[in-house]
């Protein structure tokens, strides 16, 4: 298991080590992949990143925004959902 965590305004580095300790507590060994910054889009990064290391499941957690603002500005949900290329489970 690799956790991906992309650093945004939002979103610290250190945000995948709460889930890398919660897995740890039940047995469950993953490892941190911290991504500096999104040179293109975050869910691009991501799915680049999965990609790279050869994942066969994406599991992610799926938000939305206001319509205007998906509409206008789009999402990492939106995105990964677009354009995977891989199985994604979506949790919400």
């Amino acid at each position: 298991i690799h956790i991906l965590t992309v650093e945004t305004a939002k979103t610290p580095l250190h945000e995948g080590e709460r889930l890398r300790r919660y897995l740890g507590w039940h047995g469950i060994e993953a490892m941190l992949q911290p991504i500096s910054a999104a040179p293109v889009s975050v869910a691009g990064t991501l799915l680049s990143k999965a990609a790279e290391l050869g994942a066969d499941l994406f599991v992610t957690g799926g938000y939305s925004h206001g319509r205007m603002r998906q509409t206008v500005l789009g999402g990492v949900t939106h995105h990964l959902l677009r354009y995977a290329t891989l199985p994604t489970l979506l949790s919400r």
